[in-house]
């Protein structure tokens, strides 16, 4: 997508059974004004499998996939500018507005969310927003070295721990892939005890020390809870809702 496209908004779909290979070269750049959908079934590959300097981007599914060494970028006035990244945002000079939309799919790359200021841009009128929610899977780093940018992780399974990264209300789940790797998923935070957040009921009443712990709700949840004898639950609703059974 050239970058003299400042106007408008043109649209391109990767879908189910479409494949994009750069080789040794940027998969998909997005330097102008336009949206690119990347869907479920779709590939992208190349050095960066897609840097964003302007627009928007949505994947949805599909993969993307870049170099696994080492992400960097150089200033350039057109063109592309990065490299070992799976999704790259590196504003353009002409500092048009992006919004990256990460939902589904599978991400991967030295950096698989890189997101830097090549040119040195200052100006903040245009928004830089990324969102990462529901249920992405991003393996490698993610680099966030442009101050001005919004990253906003609501979801998604991580190869590196993004605890500092979270909003509150939101927590990390550890687990392991296939081959034993360890991973990260992002999940509400629905309870806690004694400080420490907990992504069910259940599990904040299994993680009690004792019957005089409190369970302090974080959302409106419902859950199924066994009391057993002996066992007494002291919940503080703290305004939310609870339905057990």
């Amino acid at each position: 997508v050239h970058g003299t496209l400042h106007e408008g908004n043109s649209v391109v779909n990767v879908r189910d059974g479409g494949t994009v290979n750069g080789g040794s070269e940027v998969g998909i750049a997005v330097n102008g004004k336009a949206t690119v959908n990347v869907e479920e079934g779709a590939a992208v590959t190349g050095i960066t499998g897609i840097e964003v300097r302007a627009g928007e981007l949505n994947v949805t599914g599909g993969t993307v996939t870049g170099g696994t060494g080492t992400p960097e970028y150089q200033a350039k006035d057109s063109g592309t500018t990065t490299k070992n990244a799976g999704i790259a945002v590196a504003q353009h000079g002409t500092q048009l507005p992006i919004t990256v939309n990460v939902t589904g799919g599978k991400v991967t790359g030295g950096s698989a969310l890189y997101i830097v200021n090549p040119q040195g841009n200052t100006d903040t009128t245009n928004p830089i927003i990324v969102n990462v929610s529901e249920e992405p899977v991003l393996n490698g780093t993610t680099v966030t070295a442009d101050t001005r940018a919004v990253l906003n992780i609501t979801g998604g399974t991580f190869y590196e721990n993004p605890q500092d990264r979270l909003p509150e209300g939101y927590m990390v789940v550890v687990g392991e892939d296939e081959q034993g790797v360890t991973t990260y998923t992002v999940v509400p935070a629905v309870a806690s005890v004694n400080g420490e957040s907990y992504a069910s009921f259940t599990a904040a009443a299994e993680a009690r020390a004792s019957n005089s712990d409190v369970i302090t709700l974080l959302k409106d949840i419902e859950d199924a809870y066994t009391i057993t004898a002996g066992d007494t639950l002291k919940v503080d609703k703290n305004g939310k809702a609870l339905l057990t059974a």
